[in-house]
């Protein structure tokens, strides 16, 4: 089994609403990926995630007690997943991101 069967599998098993999580768009490829999340980003090369790199920008992390539904887009190549507005969730980051330097 490859490694995007075995993250497509584990994502299958994922809750479809879920509660008091911060918002986050993950995006998967065959030489790494990188996780966005308002408050802070992990990025991570090759197949081993547990190996990666968090950029923290010193923020606390804001939840929401709102339901929102985990979505999975696939491509050729990538998947996609997110928790929230993908579109709010890069904006957000980049603010925060341009608001610390």
């Amino acid at each position: 089994m490859n490694w995007v069967a075995k993250v497509n599998e584990a994502y299958r098993r994922d809750e479809v609403s879920v509660r008091h999580r911060e918002r986050t768009f993950t995006l998967f490829t065959r030489v790494g990926g990188a996780e966005i999340r308002p408050t802070r980003a992990f990025v991570w090369v090759g197949r081993d995630r547990h190996r990666q790199r968090i950029f923290a920008l010193g923020l606390t992390p804001r939840v929401s007690g709102r339901a929102r539904s985990r979505r999975h887009v696939d491509f050729p190549g990538w998947r996609v997943s997110y928790l929230g507005n993908p579109v709010a969730t890069v904006a957000l980051f980049a603010y925060n991101l341009t608001r610390r330097r």
